[in-house]
């Protein structure tokens, strides 16, 4: 996504998190990644989760969830 000069509801966050673990017989790794974005009345995340046992995926999860804006 990229920002439009002057429309601060084109901004997004995105962000993500990787983390492994190799011992002995384990290696397993774990991937997020989480955005944020906003209309004028919702905050909108969407979020994927990923989880891996030797670089293959055993498990994964994605969701959105949209959030009124009424407290700003």
């Amino acid at each position: 996504m990229e920002m439009t000069d002057g429309d601060p509801l084109s901004a997004a966050l995105d962000t993500g998190w990787q983390m492994a673990f190799v011992s002995g017989e384990a290696d397993v790794e774990t991937r997020s990644k989480v955005t944020l974005t906003s209309t004028a009345t919702q905050f909108r995340l969407r979020w994927q989760l990923q989880a891996l046992e030797r670089g293959e995926i055993v498990f994964e999860r994605t969701g959105e969830r949209d959030f009124d804006r009424d407290h700003l």
